[in-house]
């Protein structure tokens, strides 16, 4: 898993894509101390799509604070990969 922190105004929108070489699945998290994340702090996700392919979901923040953006590989994952991540604010 990687982990990208960023704060978040109240009813802030970020819309998040990642395209990568692997299966990726990407969430947002509240908390991202533990490994898988459990869903009590699991906020969002996507995990639609497959190797080559971008992964694309939408967050709107309920309280201003930190959020962490988690990438990781679905199933047993490769040894390595690339991936690109774009994050745009509404």
């Amino acid at each position: 898993d990687v982990f990208y922190q960023m704060s978040l105004l109240a009813g802030q929108t970020l819309h998040f894509d990642v395209t990568s070489t692997f299966d990726a699945a990407i969430y947002v998290v509240s908390d991202c101390s533990v490994s898988p994340a459990p869903d009590s702090v699991c906020l969002a996700g996507a995990d639609q799509v497959f190797e080559c392919e971008t992964e694309s979901f939408a967050y709107t923040a309920l309280s201003a604070g930190p959020v962490y953006l988690g990438v990781d590989f679905f199933g047993e994952g490769p040894d390595s990969g690339t991936f690109d991540v774009s994050i745009r604010a509404e």
